[in-house]
């Protein structure tokens, strides 16, 4: 549907589930700006976490923006949770309003891309960005900026964040599968009982997951209907018997 700037979002999603391949899972959103961008494609595969970085957590209220963002991030090189999260911590620092939609795009196109101080202080990170402005919360463990996951509120997910080598990473252990949605039981996310054995064990699972090369969203079903992933497979293992 067009908006008040003249993007067009068409959305198509496919599935593919058979025997002997891996779960196939396509997103697609293709995004025409009719004005700057003069009708050619702009981005695809507009991520939650994407939304979210550049969205709830720098009060920009407009899609259009955030896939301008998005695209941004791209073409740049960059990552869109970490620069979502530097671009806030660089808010709260001063440097520019929470909200400033078009201060965002300029820090990005115009700083990061040609390399200037400000450019090279957003483009090394949150943490990094933190400490030349002078911001002491900022929202990173082990160098790595926190996607859009609370650990207060959702307590497995800190022990994740906690534990894995790569710090803030949520899909090392996505510990809100069980802790909100439910997939594979159900450990209440405010209380620290069980945390520690559910991210553990996702770790595990997703490391394994990762050395097969399927995509991880494979864990949904396999933790909600084993005998599915067994079926499709044609064996089982020991985790799932």
């Amino acid at each position: 549907m067009p908006s008040k700037r003249g993007l067009v979002l068409k959305h198509t999603s496919l599935f593919e589930f058979s025997k002997g391949n891996p779960v196939i899972a396509h997103q697609e959103i293709n995004i025409l700006h009719k004005r700057s961008f003069n009708g050619n494609y702009l981005t695809a595969g507009f991520e939650y976490e994407t939304i979210w970085a550049f969205g709830a957590n720098c009060d920009i209220g407009d899609l259009d923006v955030i896939a301008r963002l998005d695209r941004l991030c791209d073409d740049i090189g960059i990552d869109t949770i970490e620069t979502g999260v530097t671009i806030a911590v660089a808010m709260e620092g001063g440097l520019l309003p929470f909200g400033d939609w078009d201060g965002a795009l300029k820090l990005l196109d115009e700083d990061v891309r040609n390399g200037t101080p400000i450019g090279k202080i957003i483009g090394s990170g949150s943490v990094t960005a933190g400490k030349i402005l002078g911001v002491t919360r900022v929202p990173a463990v082990k160098g790595q900026g926190m996607p859009a996951y609370d650990p207060r509120a959702i307590q497995g997910i800190g022990v994740t964040y906690a534990t894995s080598t790569m710090g803030a990473d949520h899909t090392a252990g996505y510990a809100i599968a069980t802790n909100v949605m439910k997939v594979g039981g159900y450990v209440d996310p405010l209380k620290p009982e069980g945390q520690v054995e559910l991210s553990r064990n996702l770790q595990i699972a997703t490391a394994a997951l990762d050395s097969t090369g399927i995509c991880l969203f494979t864990a949904f079903p396999v933790l909600d209907q084993p005998e599915t992933f067994e079926a499709s497979t044609e064996c089982s293992t020991p985790a799932m018997d």
